[in-house]
């Protein structure tokens, strides 16, 4: 099946399998190999989602909290990102759970001319 993220034809969400690997090596060392870099890791966070309806509705306060403790970390603002790649169940529920969200988290400091990029591999 397809899954229709952010589609008002959401219908729910493609169980499915994938791997994704990055290979991470210290800047430093990535400098002096002369390896191309597409991209610097400037910081992190976990945390656990929490009482939510299950696997298609996010908790959006624990998205928020994850969100800004990543930002704390990586010593950035929500203005400074420009990607983020998305939960994205295609579910009447998750879908605006996960908008809102991420709204509350970027939304005062991005427009139309400023936007935040949203992907849902």
């Amino acid at each position: 099946g397809h899954c229709k993220t952010f589609s008002q034809a959401a219908d729910g969400y493609v169980r499915s399998k994938g791997v994704g690997v990055v290979m991470l090596k210290p800047l430093q060392q990535a400098m002096a190999d002369n390896d191309p870099i597409v991209g610097v890791l400037k910081g992190s966070a976990i945390n656990q989602d929490g009482r939510s309806n299950g696997i298609t509705a996010p908790n959006s306060a624990a998205q928020q909290a994850v969100i800004n403790a990543a930002l704390g970390n990586a010593k950035m603002q929500a203005g400074d990102i420009h990607y983020v790649e998305t939960h994205g169940t295609g579910t009447e529920l998750g879908d605006p759970i996960e908008i809102t969200g991420l709204n509350r988290t970027y939304g005062e400091h991005h427009s139309r001319h400023n936007p935040v990029i949203l992907g849902a591999v």
